[in-house]
C-alpha cells in the first residue's frame, strides 16, 4: 500500500491550524471517517479533489501533504532477478546497455498501466 498523504504530516498540520479531525473534514467537505484512515496511515486511495480539499483545508500547498516516494535499494531486487543480472554481466556492454533499455521500456509500460 503507497500512501498518497503522509500521516505524520496531516497529524502535525492540524494542532498548528487549530483543527481537529472532525474540523478538517467539515471544511474539506470530506467524510471524517477519510481523515481518520489518512491520519493513521490506512487510507492510500485518495482523490485528487479530496487532496485538494485538505490542503485547502489546512491552508498549506497540496505537495505539503504529500508522502515521499518509497526509496528502494539494491537490496530489495528479488534474487530471480540478481541472478538475471550475474547472467549478463558477461556480455559486452553494448549488449548491457540494449538489455538495459529493454528493462527501462518494461518499467514505462507497466507505470503507465497503472
Amino acid at each position: 500500500m503507497r500512501r498518497v498523504i503522509d500521516p505524520q504530516t496531516l497529524r502535525a498540520l492540524r494542532p498548528a491550524h487549530d483543527e481537529d479531525q472532525q474540523t478538517v473534514a467539515r471544511t474539506a467537505a470530506v467524510d471524517p471517517s477519510v481523515v481518520a484512515r489518512l491520519d493513521r496511515g490506512l487510507h492510500s486511495d485518495l482523490d485528487a479533489s479530496v487532496l485538494v480539499a485538505l490542503a485547502r483545508s489546512l491552508g498549506v500547498a497540496v505537495d505539503a501533504l504529500l508522502a515521499a516516494p518509497t526509496a528502494r535499494t539494491a537490496a530489495d531486487v528479488v534474487p530471480a532477478l540478481a541472478a538475471a543480472v550475474a547472467e549478463v554481466s558477461h556480455l559486452p556492454e553494448v549488449e548491457q546497455r540494449h538489455l538495459a533499455a529493454m528493462l527501462r521500456a518494461y518499467v514505462t509500460s507497466r507505470q503507465e498501466q497503472d
